[in-house]
Formats: C-alpha cells, sequence, structure tokens
C-alpha cells in the first residue's frame, strides 16, 4: 500500500517553476510546495543518505527538497513516517500514468520531458517518488 505519492507539475504558463504536489494513500493531495528554478520534469532522484529529493527538468535544471519538508507536520495522515523513513517504508523512484489516477490542482498540469534537451512530453511514464509499503507498478 503507499502512503504517499510525490510529483512535480508544471504550471499551465510557461514560467520556470514546479508545484512538489505530494498525495496520500486515498489519492488526497496533503500537501504542495512552489519552488522556483525549473519547469517540465524529466527525472527524480533521492538521496537516501541525506533523504533529499531532486527534482529534474528541461536543460537538467533541478529542484531539491528534503523529504521531510515536503509534507508540513500534522497535514499528513501518518506524519512521523517522513520524520524517518526506514527500510519498513520503502522509498522508490518509479513512473507511472498519472492521468489516469490523480486530479491535479487548477493551474498545473503533468508535463514530463524524455529527453531533458527536448519537448517531447510523455505522461503515460510520469516520474514519480513513491513512499511506503506499496503494491502499485508504473
Amino acid at each position: 500500500m503507499i502512503h504517499f505519492i510525490f510529483l512535480a507539475l508544471s504550471p499551465t504558463n510557461p514560467s520556470e517553476r514546479m508545484n512538489l504536489v505530494v498525495w496520500d494513500k486515498d489519492h488526497n493531495i496533503v500537501a504542495q510546495v512552489v519552488q522556483d528554478g525549473a519547469r517540465y520534469i524529466w527525472k527524480i532522484g533521492f538521496d537516501a543518505r541525506t533523504q533529499v529529493v531532486t527534482f529534474t527538468g528541461q536543460s537538467q535544471r533541478s529542484i531539491s527538497a528534503p523529504l521531510n519538508e515536503l509534507i508540513a507536520p500534522g497535514q499528513a495522515s501518518e506524519p512521523t513516517l517522513l520524520k524517518d523513513p526506514t527500510p519498513s517504508h520503502d522509498v522508490t523512484i518509479t513512473t507511472l500514468n498519472v492521468d489516469e489516477l490523480l486530479s491535479l490542482p487548477e493551474g498545473w498540469e503533468c508535463f514530463n520531458l524524455i529527453d531533458p534537451n527536448n519537448l517531447i512530453p510523455d505522461s503515460t511514464h510520469y516520474p514519480v517518488l513513491l513512499v511506503g509499503p506499496h503494491t502499485c507498478t508504473g
């Protein structure tokens, strides 16, 4: 079972920003963090040692954030999960067809790049980060 799904959404206008959105296991949005500096997600990276998530987009520009800062305490159904992810709460990077899974906040879209240097999207293989024991496959 998934505890949290992390995605980086692009604005519907061409600005250089991403909305780092977190959905819970019931597909409810539990947190959103808008950061400037990159757009159009290409890949997600996770450093298990530092617990930092990196969202890389067009032209390989990236935005990074500590995993525990992506959900404010008290907003998530299981906020202690992100304070200290353990092997019993897996952190996995995969791809999903998010158009079929999640409702998006207004003004944001799923626009991922197959290649960071070309504007060719593919929403059927959208990079996501999953936290928790999960059964979702990409």
